[in-house]
Parts: structure tokens; C-alpha cells; sequence
């Protein structure tokens, strides 16, 4: 899954050369620098409620492809693995899955998913339902998927131009129940200034046309803005018994402690391997497009499939040897967050290796920790009292 298909990135730079007149990638890179650094701050530091338009404007969308799709097609699938190794969701067997993307852009997480979920059941018949408001991005959208047709071979797609946020202008009222719904990075720009209480009633209505166990899959921007309004969201869903109820990142239904603390925010980094490509694209920009960061949601029409475990702890850190220390940090079950240590001693250097191949976003088992002076920090007595229950790491 760390891998970006050579298909997808051909395609985007033979679109690339043919717009641009360009021979080579590496000619292209020379053309799109400064639209991907305009992309790139559009999308961060100087958003607006418009968010400039890039949607409508070729040279951004050829620099949306080449650069931030592949970013979004792996960075969804990290979510969607956790909740099928760790929660043990799995697509139904009976008939063909059914997806709603919704902001779907030219599809990257749409064809992140796909890809994923074929990669393990090649069989498997998936139709793909994309909402889209911009007319150029839905017309990149239709053709990528009709081009890519023979590498998805059971997957079929409908397409449909509308706001995600007015139900009435894309929702059927013969459509079936969905079984995966996903917001990349479109919640916060489809609600960009709307009040919490408007996100709130929208989510609601939306978990309705879920399957019985049916998902929610929400990925947004590691910005503090976007992030204090997914908190904000994720601590109203957990008091409330009714549907969508969370599912992760949180190994328990209490008040985000991070959020509450204001020193740390609730979010993902995770590696992968970026595409030839984009690292040229890079070379001038000087961006870490090694590392996917990201904040997230998983929600379900039910609640967790796996209940909690009172030892369940989600790293918030990777761990790290300091001074004959193992050293992390985590949230856990007892809703607080926790800094841990393990000291090193007695314990032989292949053991220390792979305690160090954990990172944010594993979730642990750790048996008896105990306090250590002011309570800040909790002692793990052993490495036998770590468990991993869930790690994208290899072994």
C-alpha cells in the first residue's frame, strides 16, 4: 500500500507534457514550481472562502495531479486499513460495495480506496459514486477513470456535479444505502466558516444514508483550524448515543485530552514512498513529501465493532532511545494523555530495534504502567507488558 501505481503517475504526466508542450517531467517541473507552491499555500496559509479557485484553473489542476494526488491517494488508505485490520470491518459479500465520495476532486481517494480493497479482493465488484462541484475537476475525474478502466476491471463509477453540503443537489431518492462514505480534505473547505452546529446536523443526516455498517471516512489538513473544528466535531459525537459514533483515532468515548490541553493536536505522520515524479517536482521546494500528515475520523452507522481495552494506548510519538530509555507518548483508554518509558537495561539490542520500528498512530497494549514522581510520565515495567495490536511497520 506504500506505493503509488505507475499507471496513475503516467497518466498524469502525459497529461502534463501534452497541456504544457513539454518533452519530459522534468520539463514540466520547471513550468508548475510556482503553482504548486501557490496550490500549496492556497490549501495552508492564505485560504479564503473561495480557496482561489484552483478547481477551475488548468495549470493547478496539473499541479494538484502531479503533486498532492498522489499524496491523497495514499494517505486514505491508512485510515481505511485501520478500520479493516483493527476494528475487522469488512466490505459486504452478498453484492457490490458501494462508496460515496463526496468533494471528490479529479479522485484520488476514490482510486486509493479502489486500489486497496481490490489489491485484497481482486473478485470483489465495487461502484463508486463521485460528487463533485467543479466542472474541470469532474471532467479529470471521468476520464482518469474511464483510462484506468482495465486496472479496475469489477469497478464501476457514477458521477455527479453538485455541493456536497446541499443534499438536494446530488442525493437520489433511489439511492441505496452507502457502505463507505469519504470526505478528503473536502470538510473543511465545503464548510469552511460555517458554524460547529451546521457540520454537526449535516453529518447527522449524512450518517442516515449509511449501510448498517456502513463508515465514515473523514480526512482533513494538519492545520489548527481544521483540526480544533474536526475536535470540536469528534467531542460532540461522543456524547451523543446516536449515530455516527466514533470509531478512531480515540482508544476511548471521553473528552479529547489534547484537545483540551491546547499544546498538542490529535494527528497522523506516516511514511511512505513518493512516486519518481513528485520527488523531481520537490527538488526545488524542499517539502518532507516522504511524510503523509493528516488528521482523521473514523465514524460507523453503529458503534466500534472491538470495544476498548482497558490497556489500549494510540501512540501520539514515535519511540525513541534516549539515555538507556525507550521514550514515547500516548492517549489512552483512561482518556488522559501519557508520556512512557522502558528502561533498556538487561533488554539485547534486536528487542530495542523493533520497539523503535513503532510510531504515531500504532496502538499498544501496555500492561501495569506505573507512575513515576509527579505522574507525568508512566513506567512500563518490561518490554513483555508491550502488546501491538495494531502497526502499518513492518516486522
Amino acid at each position: 500500500m506504500h506505493s503509488y501505481p505507475p499507471a496513475f503517475e503516467n497518466w498524469w504526466i502525459q497529461k502534463a507534457c501534452k497541456t504544457l508542450a513539454c518533452r519530459e517531467i522534468k520539463d514540466c517541473a520547471k513550468h508548475l514550481e510556482n503553482d504548486i507552491q501557490h496550490l500549496s499555500d492556497l490549501l495552508t496559509t492564505e485560504r479564503s472562502l473561495s480557496f482561489g479557485g484552483y478547481a477551475g484553473d488548468e495549470r493547478s489542476l496539473l499541479a494538484y495531479g502531479l503533486f498532492f494526488f498522489p499524496q491523497t491517494f495514499a494517505r486514505i488508505q491508512f485510515p481505511l486499513l485501520e478500520t479493516i485490520l483493527f476494528h475487522g470491518w469488512n466490505p459486504p459479500d452478498s453484492r457490490p460495495l458501494r462508496i460515496l465520495d463526496l468533494g471528490a476532486g479529479t479522485g484520488a481517494a476514490s482510486f486509493g480506496i479502489l486500489h486497496l480493497l481490490q489489491q485484497e479482493n481482486p473478485a470483489s465488484p465495487i461502484h463508486v459514486t463521485a460528487v463533485e462541484q467543479s466542472t474541470p475537476s469532474l471532467g479529470i475525474l471521468k476520464k482518469l477513470a474511464a483510462d484506468q478502466a482495465s486496472e479496475y476491471p469489477n469497478a464501476s463509477f457514477e458521477f455527479r456535479q453538485g455541493d456536497l453540503v446541499d443534499f438536494s443537489s446530488w442525493l437520489q431518492p433511489d439511492d441505496p444505502p452507502w457502505d463507505i462514505v469519504v470526505l478528503s480534505f473536502s470538510l473543511n473547505e465545503a464548510f469552511f466558516g460555517s458554524a460547529r452546529s451546521v457540520i454537526r446536523g449535516w453529518l447527522t443526516e449524512l450518517a442516515g444514508r449509511l449501510s448498517f455498517h456502513g463508515i465514515i471516512l473523514i480526512t482533513e489538513p494538519v492545520l489548527k483550524e481544521d483540526n480544533d473544528r474536526l475536535e470540536h466535531l469528534r467531542d460532540a459525537l461522543v456524547k451523543d448515543p446516536a449515530p455516527p459514533h466514533v470509531w478512531s483515532p480515540c482508544p476511548h468515548q471521553q473528552p479529547c485530552p489534547l484537545f483540551s490541553s491546547n499544546r498538542f493536536t490529535c494527528h497522523e505522520v506516516r511514511n511512505w514512498n513518493p512516486p519518481e515524479s513528485l520527488s523531481l517536482l520537490n527538488r526545488h521546494l524542499f517539502r518532507e513529501i516522504h511524510l503523509l500528515k493528516f488528521s482523521f475520523l473514523i465514524l460507523g452507522k453503529t458503534p466500534a465493532p472491538k470495544p476498548s481495552d482497558p490497556a489500549q494506548v494510540r501512540l501520539l510519538a514515535p519511540v525513541t532511545q534516549v539515555k538507556g530509555r525507550l521514550i514515547t507518548a500516548g492517549c489512552a483508554a483512561d482518556g488522559c494523555r501519557h508520556e512512557y518509558e522502558l528502561q533498556t537495561r538487561g533488554m539485547d539490542r534486536p528487542a530495542i530495534k523493533q520497539l523503535c520500528l513503532l510510531s504515531r498512530g500504532d496502538i499498544l497494549h501496555i500492561a501495569n504502567p506505573k507512575p513515576v514522581g509527579s505522574h507525568s510520565i508512566m513506567r512500563i515495567p518490561d518490554a513483555a507488558a508491550i502488546r501491538t495490536m495494531f502497526t502499518l511497520n513492518p516486522k
